[in-house]
C-alpha cells in the first residue's frame, strides 16, 4: 500500500494510487484545525479545504477505501469541528458504524478492500483531557468510548 504524508498535495498522492494519507491536525487560531507538521516552518492549510480536496480525488484512480490516518494534536472543540468536516464532506463514504449485518454478531468479520470500495476509513488517536490510558479511538470501536476524543465519539 502506497502512503503519504500531507503536506504533499493530497490529490497528486491520490492520483498516483495511494489510499493512505497522514493528516498532521492541530488547533487554529480561528476556532477551525489545520494541517501542517508541527513545529516546523510549513504552511499551515485549513482542515476544511485539504477534506474537500481529498474528496475530489479520492476515488480518482482506485475504488479502493481511502484510510486517513489522523496525527491528532487538536483540542475537544477542534476534534468536533474534524468529525463534523468529515461528515458533511465524505458523506456516506465515511465508514461511522458496521456496514454489514454480520458485524452484529459474536464472531464479526473485517470487511474486505472489495467490500469497501468507495469508503473513507478514519484512523485516530486521541485522549480526553486527564485520561491516561493508551486506548485508539477510531470509528465505530465501541470498546474504546471511555477513553477516545470527540472525534471517535462523535461517530457513535
Amino acid at each position: 500500500m502506497i502512503t503519504t504524508r500531507v503536506p504533499a498535495h493530497p490529490s497528486l498522492v491520490l492520483l498516483t494510487g495511494c489510499r493512505c494519507v497522514e493528516l498532521d491536525c492541530w488547533d487554529g487560531d480561528d476556532g477551525s484545525p489545520v494541517i501542517y507538521h508541527g513545529h516546523t516552518f510549513t504552511t499551515k492549510i485549513p482542515f476544511r479545504r485539504v477534506v474537500e480536496t481529498i474528496a475530489r480525488s479520492a476515488f480518482v484512480a482506485s475504488p479502493y477505501p481511502l484510510i486517513l490516518s489522523i496525527e491528532n494534536h487538536c483540542s475537544l472543540p477542534q476534534q468536533q469541528v474534524m468529525a463534523s468536516t468529515f461528515e458533511a464532506v465524505f458523506g456516506d463514504k465515511l465508514v461511522t458504524s458496521f456496514l454489514f449485518e454480520a458485524d452484529y454478531t459474536d464472531e464479526p468479520r473485517l470487511p474486505s478492500p472489495e467490500q469497501l470500495k468507495y469508503k473513507v476509513l478514519i484512523k485516530n488517536k486521541k485522549l480526553l483531557p486527564l485520561q491516561s490510558s493508551p486506548t485508539v479511538g477510531m470509528t465505530g470501536a465501541s470498546s474504546a468510548q471511555a477513553h477516545s476524543g470527540a472525534l471517535a465519539t462523535a461517530f457513535r
